[in-house]
Order: structure tokens, then sequence, then C-alpha cells
């Protein structure tokens, strides 16, 4: 077997490391972004579905040391990757699953939990451009569950007035509040990210909250960068810079 070649990297300005491959999956801006809104409270159960290599548990765990937290993941891969991280992170209050979330009700214990994350893959596999490497393939396309997989396995597993919190695409919000409200979560908070202010935003950061009906929901914007020089590159905000030094959205 080929040996994969690994690095070493620093999660935002956060303390925490973590392997990972360095032609495979690889981490984003956008467990950075999601951690941040999601706003553990002390002493709650968090569940994150498709957890990768685990960053999102290891910069909850960094908000709130206390948290008993669960991380699902699919493949071996990258389960064995996060495996390594919690050990490298100390991370003794971290569990892992590994398993297909669309087995929900056999993987997870229902109304168990008081979060539930998920970075979940933005493309079906008919849209975009498929990557040579399989690990990337499938955190990028639904090729093993989709929105609605995501939405019912976290409603599944959520407590009566749990939170479910996701980062996608902005172009699919409609797809979003359809998968929700067919899981009997209704949405609470919602925030578009902007890579510049004048750009439309590219990514919405939402949050939904299990069989509670609910009013008007809370609408905010993140604008990621500050104008850009002569080759399209910026200066982070200050919001943004917040959010990488452990700070809430």
């Amino acid at each position: 077997m080929c040996q994969v070649e690994e690095t070493l990297d620093r999660v935002g300005l956060s303390p925490i490391k973590v392997w990972q491959a360095k032609k495979g999956y690889r981490f984003s801006t956008d467990p950075i972004l999601l951690a941040a809104f999601a706003r553990p409270a002390a002493e709650e159960s968090v569940l994150d579905l498709g957890t990768g290599v685990g960053v999102i548990p290891l910069l909850l765990r960094w908000q709130q040391p206390d948290l008993r937290l669960v991380a699902l993941e699919l493949q071996s891969s990258l389960a064995a990757r996060a495996r390594r991280n919690l050990k490298e992170n100390d991370a003794r209050n971290v569990e892992l699953l590994e398993g297909d979330l669309r087995n929900f009700r056999s993987l997870l214990q229902e109304k168990r939990f008081d979060l539930v994350t998920a970075n979940p893959p933005f493309r079906s596999p008919a849209q975009g451009r498929s990557a040579p490497n399989s690990e990337r393939n499938r955190a990028r396309f639904e090729q093993a569950g989709g929105l609605s997989d995501f939405c019912a396995a976290a409603s599944w597993t959520l407590r009566e007035g749990g939170r479910f919190c996701l980062i996608h695409l902005a172009d699919r919000m409609a797809d979003i509040e359809v998968a929700v409200q067919a899981e009997d979560l209704r949405l609470t908070r919602r925030c578009w990210v902007k890579p510049f202010s004048d750009k439309a935003s590219r990514l919405v950061l939402v949050e939904a909250v299990k069989g509670v009906t609910i009013g008007s929901v809370e609408e905010t914007t993140l604008v990621m960068y500050q104008e850009s020089d002569f080759q399209g590159r910026g200066t982070p905000t200050e919001t943004l810079m917040t959010v990488y030094r452990g700070g809430s959205l």
C-alpha cells in the first residue's frame, strides 16, 4: 500500500493542529465558520455529522471544554485521521463513530443531542467537475448522502428544541428550506457569507430548531475580506479575524 503524504496544519488562529492528506481531502474555512456560528452552550451534548478529519469537534471543544461530543465519519481514511487528530489534541471527551449517516436509526440514539452540526457535500454528482481523488470527491459531491439525509439524521437524534447548524452554498438555500421543513426543523438564524462587500453571498450558515414554532428568522451577513488587491486577494475583515481567534458569529 502506498504511503499517503500528509501535512500537520494549524486551524485558524487556534492552538489546534490537524493531520490531513496533502493531496486528498483538506479542510477549508467552512468548518471554522460553522463552529463560530454554532455557539454551543456549556455541557451540551453535540454531534458532528460527516466530521472529516475532526476539525469541527476540536473547535467546539476549544470553545467549550466541557461539551460531550460525538463525531461521525463514513470514509475510513478520514476517520483514521480524525482519530489521530483527537489524540494529537488530547480530545478525550470526543467519541468517534465510523459509519454511514443514512443508517442513523441504528447508529445514533434518538433524541440524544442538544446540537448537531454538519458541513455536508455541496453538490450533486451531476454538478461540477469531479476531483481525481476519491476522498475529495466524497467530501465535495453528494455520493453518500445529500441534504435530506443530513436533515433526517439531525432531526432523529436531536431532542425537542435542539439545534441543527450547517453550512452550505447560498444558491441552495431553497433546497435547505425544503429539507429542514420536511424533518420538523424550523429556521431560526441565517448568516450569509460574502467574499467581499460588493459580491454576492457564496455560502450560508443556517440554524434550525427541532419541533418548535419560531417567529422571524434572524438574518446577518459576514463579509470575509476587505477590498482585494490587483491579484484578487483581500485582507481578512476584523470579524473574520475574530472568528479565527475563536469568537462567535
